[in-house]
């Protein structure tokens, strides 16, 4: 999982934006992580943030307007 001005990005959502951009993915990952894009390891909490036990998982409302957060973070 990948994160860039607090939004998530799986891998599979970064390879298709890569491909959007007729990018190779290793030089899209590259350029994004110049923008701020970092890659999270599983299990770990930003220090910010609350561990709330029984926090609601459902990925039903998940946001999926990948492709203009990533292409304004892109530019």
């Amino acid at each position: 999982m990948y994160e860039l001005n607090g939004d998530e990005y799986s891998l599979e959502q970064l390879q298709s934006a890569a491909e959007k951009y007729g990018m190779d993915f290793d030089s899209y990952l590259e350029t994004m992580k110049e923008k701020g894009l970092v890659e999270k390891t599983e299990g770990a909490v930003a220090n910010d943030a609350a561990v709330v036990p029984g926090a609601d998982t459902d990925l039903a409302s998940e946001d999926t307007s990948l492709g203009s957060r990533l292409y304004n973070s892109f530019q």
